[in-house]
């Protein structure tokens, strides 16, 4: 298992990334920082153009770090132009293997809910120019739907076992880096001069790649809108246990990831994961118990490790809170920092509350049609930052939490229905490799898709590059359905990719706003 994982490809995309982490830190708000993000988009183009799947791991692995994609002045949007114009070309060169496939089965089924997404996309930027919305605000709030078209080359590249493997690790160095940085940011502003907590802070905020946020004492609250990320690997080591505990290779490596992603998780402090997480958890047990049907000792044995990880990834909190050199800053409230924010009572929840029964007055007057997108609506907000700036203490926006909620207002009846046709898709593809070789993989991944459906209820995550990203990256490892040869009438080089999905895997698989982003409104980091 462990090998599926820990290869080059997860070196290089943690080395690349710590690398550029540093880069941006030091190249912030200058003009230094729009020379890397030229430099990032000629290097994606070039590799792109040779290798398109390695293009695409440049974008997957950009997407999993760095939250909001602004390490670089609209690095994003560069990676996407990047991307997309190499497999342009590629449509245009006869002889290339890249070029869009157009099968009538199983691309077909995949390509049409994200079709009626684009779509209700589409639907939305009308109804909201016809209801008079501002269109900058328009523009703003529609702008991250762009990322499904990564569906286009995604479709186009030839996902050998290989390929996925190499897809798998570049996920793990992202999120394993993610977990890395979260412990790291933590570790910082417990232990460092106020004077560098300032230039710290000034790089995560202008970058939006973190929000900090004393809790109590000297601890502070470290989130990542990224972290979603270490979730989903989470997801993947909890189904591992019951494949590969056995092994102490496997073991210590699954222990690890646990360990580290739970911390994160904690530190997080996010109210939304932690639904997600509970939901994916029973999904998880369910799903094992019905493939694996483990014994009531093996059970027991595996339920009593994963507490003990669990004690051990607070431990580890503690630890790098604590850490004595240089001399840690007061964390005597450790104890209490998390039930004060399992409290419902602070002004980011109750704002929360606040905003959604204005949501569905809205809806009720445009069900189906909906109110386009760029749509306002004003709701009493009881954060002082707000009472400040507005009298009536009402904060007006087009950026809503409650996801669901949000697609149904913007994009009428149609998003939602997509979204869940999507989620049909996806799921259904899963759930047909439980049961394989692979199966730890697909119910690890299908949990992070109910993750992602249910954390979308409160916070917006389906409308950002993140969600839509995961739901991308979950299609090369769909498994097709069984069809009949008159049925799959493909192109030649489709015919290599049907036998790749059809041949049993051996080995276990292992700023501006940008015009590629959309900050979910989560103004309290869910």
């Amino acid at each position: 298992m462990l090998d599926q994982f820990l290869g080059k490809a997860f070196w290089v995309t943690y080395g690349t990334l710590a690398v550029a982490y540093i880069a941006g830190f030091f190249a912030i708000n200058t003009s230094v920082a729009y020379a890397l993000t030229g430099i990032t988009a000629l290097i994606t183009f070039v590799v792109s153009v040779r290798r398109l799947e390695f293009g695409l791991l440049i974008a997957f692995a950009e997407l999993i770090a760095t939250s909001h994609g602004h390490l670089f002045p609209y690095g994003r949007m560069a990676i996407f132009a990047a991307v997309m114009l190499a497999w342009g070309i590629h449509q245009l060169l006869p002889s290339s293997r890249y070029r869009l496939l157009k099968p009538v089965s199983r691309f077909g089924e995949i390509l049409m809910p994200f079709g009626l997404l684009l779509v209700a996309v589409a639907w939305g930027i009308f109804m909201g120019l016809r209801f008079g919305n501002e269109q900058g605000n328009v523009i703003n709030d529609a702008n991250g739907y762009l990322y499904i078209l990564y569906l286009l080359p995604i479709l186009s590249v030839e996902w050998t076992s290989a390929a996925k493997r190499l897809l798998l690790q570049v996920f793990a160095g992202a999120a394993g880096f993610v977990i890395d940085l979260t412990l790291l940011i933590l570790y910082l502003f417990t232990h460092l001069s106020e004077p560098v907590q300032r230039a710290m802070y000034t790089f995560f905020r202008d970058a939006r790649i973190a929000e900090l946020t004393r809790v109590v004492d000297d601890i502070f609250r470290v989130f990542l809108q990224a972290q979603f990320f270490p979730m989903i690997l989470l997801f993947i080591a909890l189904s591992a246990i019951f494949w590969f505990w056995k092994s102490r290779r496997d073991q210590n490596a699954i222990a690890i990831v646990i360990i580290g992603a739970l911390s994160t998780m904690i530190i997080s402090m996010s109210r939304s994961f932690w639904v997600g997480m509970i939901v994916a958890f029973v999904v998880i047990i369910g799903s094992v118990f019905v493939v694996k049907r483990p014994s009531i000792k093996e059970s027991i044995r595996l339920s009593s490790a994963g507490v003990l990880m669990l004690v051990t990834s607070v431990a580890t909190l503690w630890f790098v809170l604590a850490f004595p050199f240089p001399q840690a800053r007061n964390v005597s409230g450790f104890g209490s920092f998390l039930s004060d924010r399992v409290s419902s009572s602070d002004a980011a929840i109750s704002s929360r509350w606040n905003l959604l029964p204005e949501m569905n007055r809205e809806i009720a007057e445009h069900t189906i049609f909906g109110s386009g997108f760029g749509t306002i609506i004003a709701f009493e907000s009881d954060d002082p930052r707000v009472r400040e700036m507005y009298p009536d203490g009402k904060w007006r926006t087009y950026a809503f939490e409650w996801g669901w909620h949000d697609a149904l207002i913007k994009m009428g009846i149609l998003g939602p229905l997509a979204f869940l046709w999507i989620g049909y898709v996806l799921g259904a593809g899963l759930l047909r490799g439980f049961k394989k070789e692979t199966g730890w993989l697909s119910i690890g991944l299908f949990a992070g898709l109910i993750a992602l459906y249910a954390t979308h209820a409160f916070s917006p995550y389906l409308n950002h590059p993140i969600g839509l990203g995961y739901l991308l990256f979950l299609i090369p490892f769909l498994t097709p359905k069984t069809q009949k040869a008159s049925e799959e009438a493909m192109v030649p080089v489709a015919d290599i990719i049907r036998a790749e999905f059809r041949t049993p895997v051996q080995t276990p698989v292992s700023s501006s706003v940008s015009s590629l982003q959309v900050e979910p409104s989560d103004s309290e980091g869910a």
